[in-house]
């Protein structure tokens, strides 16, 4: 377990396009998510592995609205 890590499990989930399945870097920003990776993985019911690294460990908020999940990190 990492403390600098959220793992989401999305079950019956794929990534339709191939470019939203490469790694988002985004050490560069004024953010505390330094990275976020999305991978399909494979089996009877098809889900998809999301890891978000944060560069420090922040509180946040999560809204679900339908199929769109959208997580708000604070900002420090």
């Amino acid at each position: 377990f990492r403390s600098d890590m959220i793992v989401l499990m999305l079950d019956n989930t794929t990534i339709p396009l191939k470019n939203n399945r490469r790694q988002l870097d985004t050490r560069y920003f004024d953010s505390p998510v330094s990275y976020i990776q999305a991978r399909a993985i494979e089996g009877p019911s098809p889900s998809v592995r999301v890891e978000i690294r944060l560069r420090r460990k922040v509180p946040f908020n999560e809204a679900q609205n339908d199929n769109v999940l959208a997580l708000d990190f604070q900002r420090l």
